[in-house]
């Protein structure tokens, strides 16, 4: 796990280690991803890109919440990622995420990978 102790209530960031694709890291994002929690996302993040890894991965298929300041840190992990020659993409991305996006109008922003449906969001 990524997080470290201090963590703000109702996330969780942690790293899903699999051999399948040894050049992607995957990030498990679990529950409110707001003003609190966005730094522990970012830092995350940052701390993937340092392994070299061509792609990050974040599942938000449990995201039960994201606020603007979510989407902002969603957005700058975008940048950093790109700045680093390493793709982001959401993941699973949930309703909750999915509407606040729509919301926000920044859908557009975010490298979204919808296979495999989207968390909350399927029938």
């Amino acid at each position: 796990m990524i997080s470290r102790g201090g963590l703000p209530p109702g996330i969780s960031v942690t790293e899903v280690v699999g051999p399948e694709v040894p050049d992607v890291v995957t990030l498990a994002v679990t529950g409110d991803v707001d003003l609190a929690a966005a730094p522990l996302l970012r830092s995350a993040v940052q701390v993937a890109i340092s392994r070299g890894c061509t792609t990050v991965a974040i599942d938000c298929s449990a995201v039960e919440f994201i606020d603007v300041s979510g989407i902002r840190s969603l957005i700058a992990a975008g940048r950093q990622a790109s700045a680093a020659s390493v793709r982001l993409t959401v993941t699973h991305p949930s309703s909750a995420l999915l509407r606040a996006l729509l919301l926000t109008g920044r859908s557009g922003d975010v490298d979204l990978d919808r296979r495999g449906g989207g968390g909350g969001a399927r029938r």
